[in-house]
């Protein structure tokens, strides 16, 4: 006779076995319901949390964007005037600042030749130091402006050195302002700037010179020079 078959019996686990953590009869097993939930409000916090740093950063980096234009802005521009009266000094960016020259030359000589309606505007600012000029200098700017508010700025140019004899007061010439701020002199020193201007012989009874540097803008000197 064949042999019966007896039906598989299922298998029983070993009383030493422990149960798996996946095993859902686990008693320390965390439903996969509560975990996605937590999953969830962890990233909603730090959802918020970034947010909230973007809310707090871009004002911040607004205000040092718009500080650092409005630094740049008052260096370039010329608002507060000083009036300084003919033969008189003012104090400005670490010195005192006189107008000691205010020579126009419009020919008179064959070996100097111009436009007709121009003349040539050879300026002299004296400045006492008492403190070293360092970096307060940078950007110096002189100019000579009309009653129309018109600017002109200085010519960049070397004369021949029989003309510089001829037109120059002393007959030598003297460095210019941004020659002067590079050369970064000391306090108790004296210093001598030059210009010179090409400016429309009509323009000269109301030109007026101005003068700044960077470091002290947005004040800003005007000359009282004398008349011509």
């Amino acid at each position: 006779m064949p042999a019966e078959l007896e039906p598989a019996r299922p298998e029983q686990a070993s009383p030493d076995t422990e149960p798996s953590a996946s095993d859902p009869r686990h008693s320390d097993a965390v439903p996969h319901s509560d975990v996605e939930p937590r999953h969830r409000d962890r990233e909603k916090r730090l959802l918020r949390l970034s947010l909230a740093g973007l809310l707090l950063i871009f004002p911040l980096a607004f205000a040092a964007a718009s500080y650092r234009d409005v630094a740049a802005l008052l260096q370039s521009r010329e608002i507060i005037g000083e009036d300084v009266q003919s033969g008189a000094s003012m104090t400005y960016a670490g010195g005192d600042w006189r107008l000691d020259g205010f020579k126009v030359v419009t020919g008179g000589d064959p070996r100097l030749t111009m436009p007709e309606d121009r003349a040539l505007v050879i300026l002299r600012l004296g400045v006492a130091l008492h403190q070293d000029v360092g970096e307060l200098w940078q950007m110096c700017r002189i100019s000579l402006v009309d009653a129309e508010g018109r600017r002109w700025l200085p010519l960049f140019l070397t004369l021949p050195g029989e003309i510089e004899r001829l037109i120059e007061p002393g007959g030598l010439s003297a460095p210019s302002c941004g020659s002067v701020a590079l050369s970064k002199p000391k306090a108790s020193s004296q210093v001598t700037i030059e210009e010179k201007f090409l400016v429309p012989r009509s323009a000269l009874t109301t030109l007026i010179p101005v003068a700044s540097t960077a470091g002290a803008r947005p004040r800003y000197l005007r000359f009282e020079r004398p008349a011509l």
